[in-house]
């Protein structure tokens, strides 16, 4: 039987991952307060939940999947969130506003034109973006086929983008580009020996250019 997006986000394995996201992002005291958000692959709003802990003025929050979006409805009722539905490998729309920050937690691998995806992200009026993704230190955007379920990519196709030539194309769009304390488990060792079988990294940019 298949699973629901419920079942999926909500599994107990997802819920630690994200407290340990949760409690990173928390010591990295980067202040939400008053600021407008955009949360990119919000899923059914797990993280929509936790952004508004942060007393956000506003979170526009996309999801691609309808299945997800319908959920996510449901579940986010603040006024301080406008949900949207839209897919995430075609230009963002455009809110009239700027946002403060781009909270880009776990869907860069689940693209597969991650570096077209950042070209268009650039064009959006932001100014900072912290992003968490899987990513490999070889190759270039180093496609694969992933699950057809709702936690994965939309087109079937996710991408593990090298972790340099990110960093690269993130330089080109902000003055500050930097991976601040990463969470505590074992995926974000990236240097271990030996390697997770999933890498991970969170990398803060500051002041699009």
């Amino acid at each position: 039987m298949e699973m629901t997006p419920k079942e999926i986000f909500d599994d107990v394995s997802y819920v630690g991952f994200d407290k340990v996201r949760f409690e990173n992002f928390d010591k990295l005291n980067i202040d939400f307060k008053n600021k407008n958000i955009l949360e990119l692959g919000s899923g059914i709003g797990n993280h929509t939940k936790f952004l508004l802990t942060k007393k956000p003025k506003c979170i526009v929050s996309i999801e691609g999947r309808e299945d997800n979006f319908e959920v996510l409805k449901k579940t986010i009722k603040s006024k301080a969130v406008k949900n949207v539905l839209h897919d995430l490998e075609k230009p963002i729309p455009d809110f009239d506003m700027k946002f403060d920050w781009i909270y880009n937690y776990g869907l860069l691998y689940h693209l597969k034109n991650p570096f077209e995806f950042i070209d268009n992200l650039s064009k959006v009026n932001h100014e900072n973006m912290i992003l968490e993704t899987c990513i490999e230190l070889q190759g270039d955007e180093n496609n694969l086929n992933e699950g057809v379920h709702q936690s994965q990519a939309l087109s079937g196709i996710g991408s593990r983008p090298n972790l340099y030539k990110l960093v690269e194309k993130l330089n080109s769009i902000y003055e500050q580009v930097y991976y601040p304390e990463q969470p505590k488990h074992g995926w974000f060792d990236i240097h271990s020996d030996p390697a997770p079988i999933l890498k991970r990294i969170v990398i803060i940019c500051r002041n699009k250019k």
